[in-house]
């Protein structure tokens, strides 16, 4: 009885010690910059999550009106970045090039779209140059560096060691997305959505070539406003090689950038048209007549959005440096 006595305690010892290990492996998320009560595992990175959009009339008031999804970057403890789609800051195929939108942060989800604007983002400067950039690949993602004066209102950030690695990029792994999907309005209120919406799924494809450099899909009913939004892979579960772990990492996969919608069939004064999202001025009389469930998305890789926040750095550091636009 001694006997076996020590020897399930020398295999509770060791099955401590194997979940001890698996959870050693994993480097620590980023830390906000303040301590905050007990909150969801998903809070940090849903508070790095902010809402873009512009200031529209309905019947006589004004309002924030949705666009899209950013994320907030930290590459380190001095720099911010708003990453987002590029064609939510610049769409020549809309003729959509505005010189500075509205933003929400978390802190400002309390407020209705009527009591809260959003604070003004400049894209351009006074001689019409883009203050954003973006890669030269024809990627669709996009950043811009936050000054000071939006130092208050940034509480979170996705930090470089947060991002995906090689092993977190593999077809069928667990997934979750932030966003602001229009449609989701009108189950709450028209101007209810004042919250990054959740969305689970799957990494439904990766690319043969390269699936950590290059786009994804993600089975995940992406729809529009969730442009720009981050994706990240759920820490837990069967690893890529089809390990059980323990106490693995959230990781940053990349940001949306477009769904099998894309354009919508509509009947507008007795006349069938195509549009894309933007393009539909609120309120309009119009009835829809063909509008997908969204399912698949496109996502571009973290790997990307990291070499494009570095240019940036670099850019700053040396403003002699080319950027593309």
């Amino acid at each position: 009885m001694a006997g076996m006595n020590s020897r399930l305690q020398f295999m509770a010892c060791t099955v401590l010690g194997v979940c001890s290990v698996l959870v050693g492996q994993a480097p620590p998320p980023s830390v906000p910059p303040q301590a905050r009560p007990q909150q969801a595992w998903t809070e940090h990175y849903r508070r790095s999550t902010v809402l873009l959009g512009r200031v529209m009339t309905v019947e006589g008031r004004q309002q924030f009106g949705v666009l899209g999804t950013g994320v907030l970057i930290t590459p380190d403890k001095n720099h911010v970045f708003l990453v987002t789609a590029k064609h939510v800051l610049d769409d020549p195929s809309q003729n959509w090039h505005p010189s500075a939108l509205r933003v929400r942060f978390s802190v400002q989800e309390k407020a209705s779209f009527a009591e809260e604007l959003g604070v003004p983002l400049t894209l351009t400067d006074q001689q019409g140059r883009n203050l954003w950039a973006a890669l030269g690949d024809g990627s669709d993602i996009a950043a811009i560096p936050l000054t000071t004066n939006f130092q208050t209102l940034v509480t979170d950030a996705v930090g470089y060691q947060d991002f995906a690695q090689p092993d977190d990029v593999y077809d069928g792994a667990s997934v979750f997305v932030f966003g602001f999907p229009v449609d989701a309005s009108s189950l709450i209120r028209q101007d209810g959505l004042v919250r990054a919406i959740t969305r689970s799924g799957i990494i439904a494809w990766t690319d043969p070539n390269g699936s950590s450099e290059n786009p994804l899909l993600l089975d995940s009913n992406i729809l529009p406003g969730n442009s720009g939004g981050p994706a990240f892979k759920v820490p837990s579960g069967l690893n890529k090689y089809g390990t059980f772990v323990v106490g693995d990492r959230i990781a940053f996969l990349g940001v949306v950038t477009s769904d099998l919608r894309g354009y919508y069939t509509v009947t507008a004064d007795g006349r069938v048209v195509q549009i894309r999202f933007p393009d539909l001025p609120l309120p309009s009389i119009a009835q829809v007549g063909v509008v997908g469930i969204g399912g698949l998305g496109r996502v571009e890789p973290a790997f990307k959005v990291r070499k494009l926040v570095d240019q940036m750095l670099n850019a700053m550091v040396s403003p002699t440096a080319p950027s593309s636009h």
